[in-house]
């Protein structure tokens, strides 16, 4: 969302309450406090939802730290 849509939408929430004059203070005061919050959470982000195996890329599949060798593979399946 940008600025302008999210001080609108403010604007007009807030008009339904109040005379246009402190609607706007009250639009104004909304996009200061969302903007400083954002700004606060700057670093404070998590990783994105890891995908299902299935949906992974086979190329960013992570290695295992040990990888059977064929012959235990072998002896696994009979």
């Amino acid at each position: 969302m940008k600025v302008e849509t999210f001080w609108n939408n403010a604007f007009l929430a807030a008009l339904s309450r109040v005379p246009p004059a402190q609607a706007k203070v009250e639009a104004d005061e909304a996009t200061r406090l969302v903007i400083t919050h954002w700004q606060e959470q700057l670093y404070n982000w998590g990783p994105s939802i890891t995908p299902r195996w299935q949906d992974q890329n086979i190329s960013e599949i992570p290695r295992n730290l040990e990888t059977p060798n064929a012959a235990a593979l072998e002896g696994a399946a009979q």
